[in-house]
């Protein structure tokens, strides 16, 4: 861990903890085994603390500020000890999704990018059109349900001691905000992955990983929340009535989940002959 890491609310940050890192190691792996046996996080490492970093605009607008979440650099230790346990289950059990290039290890938007554009230029060269539609889903990381995340995770394999674990990691998280000699009064979080965690992009890849079986229709290709779908046919119709189709399949898996969509930030592309498309529709 970096020595410039601003600390959680303990102010304890991990240049302090190497300093003194022979002295509380036997103590600290004490705690952090009976967590994991006991299936139960210490409270006080699920405590935020929020800083506003201001983006731009009009300062004396709360829009124009991005809150950063500080948890203990204990917090971040116990954490980086389950996601290093929880990557192992999931790639022994093969169980995130194929076309999920977010937050994953030998993934990137440089795949992401070559296998979409591979795969248009192989419909296109079969004389078919393609309808790519990029969906944005609102705040999703903010906005997931614990409990809709606990029963994934629970099919997914993660039972007994872990399962436990993880329900009480997800509950009675606080936070308050931490503005130069002020601070507000301590909320509690009740729904959406821990922000400023190291579990919480993993959480939110189980979170969305069954996307694809809502639209059987079509190939989905997800990077974290951004989530696009791609439909090929040689006729022109036939793609854009299997695109509603699978819209509406969309729509149904969203409120399932507790999700919502965008639709300002969503939209969709054609590709084909730009002829035979002006000719079909007018796109316009």
């Amino acid at each position: 861990m970096k020595n410039n890491k601003s600390p959680g609310a303990d102010n304890i940050g991990s240049k302090i903890l190497k300093d003194i890192v022979c002295d509380i190691i036997y103590p600290l792996s004490h705690i952090f085994n009976l967590s994991f046996v006991t299936g139960v996080v210490p409270h006080s490492l699920k405590l935020a603390k929020v800083i506003l970093v201001y983006k731009r605009g009009d300062r004396s607008d709360p829009g124009n500020y991005r809150p950063i979440f500080l948890l203990s650099v204990f917090d971040k230790i116990l954490e980086k000890l389950m996601c290093k346990r929880l990557c192992f289950f999931l790639q022994l059990h093969n169980v995130l999704y194929s076309y999920q290039f977010g937050f994953r290890k030998y993934h990137s938007t440089t795949f992401a990018l070559i296998d979409v554009i591979d795969g248009i230029y192989q419909h296109l060269d079969s004389d078919e059109y393609t309808i790519g539609i990029y969906l944005d889903l609102q705040k999703a990381f903010d906005t997931g349900n614990h409990d809709v995340l606990l029963y994934k995770l629970n099919n997914y394999g993660i039972k007994k001691s872990v399962y436990q674990w993880f329900k009480n990691y997800l509950s009675d998280r606080k936070q308050f905000t931490s503005l130069p000699g002020v601070s507000s009064e301590i909320g509690y979080i009740s729904i959406g992955v821990p922000q400023g965690s190291v579990l919480g992009p993993l959480l939110f890849l189980l979170y969305v990983n069954d996307i694809h079986q809502a639209v059987l229709d079509a190939e989905v290709k997800l990077f974290a929340d951004d989530t696009n779908l791609f439909l090929h046919n040689k006729k022109l119709c036939t793609v854009f009535d299997r695109a509603n189709t699978c819209l509406q399949h969309m729509s149904k898996w969203l409120i399932a989940n507790r999700l919502s969509l965008n639709v300002d930030q969503t939209c969709f592309c054609v590709f084909g002959n730009e002829r035979k498309i002006i000719m079909t529709f007018n796109l316009s």
